[in-house]
């Protein structure tokens, strides 16, 4: 439950004081030019970090 994860975050001490700025990072497979421009969009805000990534295919993710 909600309450299980707050109790651990707060345990490891990841829980984020209110006067602290949140940071966000976004990890994409497609272009990051298109995220941003549709995240910003979306979200409001101006996005200042996304991250292109590779995901591998295995044969499990391989559809037919």
């Amino acid at each position: 439950t909600a309450r299980v994860v707050g109790e651990v975050l707060k345990g490891e001490g990841l829980v984020r004081r209110s006067d602290t700025p949140p940071e966000r990072k976004f990890f994409v497979t497609d272009t990051t030019d298109r995220f941003r421009k549709v995240g910003e969009s979306f979200l409001g805000y101006e996005i200042d970090y996304i991250e292109k990534v590779e995901i591998p295919a295995t044969k499990q993710t391989i559809h037919r």
